[in-house]
C-alpha cells in the first residue's frame, strides 16, 4: 500500500486516485483473517470552501504486545471538490485549521494506538 499511496499527489483527479489506492484490505500481523480495510478510517470535514474527506492508508503495521497488539503506520489523502488536496500528515497539518478542523479531531484522526473498550467487571460480556 505505500508504493500506491506513494503515487498520489496533489491535483491528481479523486477518480485516479481511487484507482491507484484501490480497496484491497492489508494483512493484520497476527491475525490473517482479519485484515485492515483500505481506507483504514475516513473523515468528513464541512468547510467554509465546502466539504474535505480524509482518509487514512495502512502503509505498515506490525505485530507489538500489549493493547493493541498490532501497532500501524498510516497515510492520510485528502479530498476536496473531485481532486486530492494533501497527502501526508504533514501536509495535513499545515491545511487543517485552514479547512476548519479542531486540534481535537486531528488528534483522533492520528491515534492508530486504539484498543477495545474493556468491559466492567460486573456487566454481562
Amino acid at each position: 500500500m505505500r508504493a500506491r499511496v506513494e503515487r498520489i499527489a496533489p491535483g491528481q483527479s479523486e477518480a485516479a486516485a481511487r484507482a491507484i489506492l484501490g480497496r484491497d484490505p492489508v494483512e493484520r500481523p497476527g491475525h490473517p483473517g482479519d485484515p485492515f480495510p483500505s481506507p483504514l478510517r475516513a473523515l468528513a470535514l464541512e468547510t467554509p470552501s465546502g466539504p474535505l474527506r480524509i482518509e487514512t492508508y495502512v502503509v505498515l503495521a506490525r505485530a507489538a504486545e500489549g493493547c493493541p497488539d498490532v501497532h500501524v503506520e498510516d497515510v492520510p489523502v485528502a479530498f476536496r471538490a473531485g481532486a486530492v488536496a494533501a497527502r501526508g500528515w504533514q501536509e495535513v497539518e499545515a491545511n487543517w485549521r485552514a479547512w476548519g478542523g479542531s486540534l481535537e479531531a486531528l488528534r483522533d484522526a492520528r491515534d492508530t494506538y486504539r484498543c477495545s473498550q474493556p468491559h466492567d467487571a460486573g456487566a454481562a460480556p
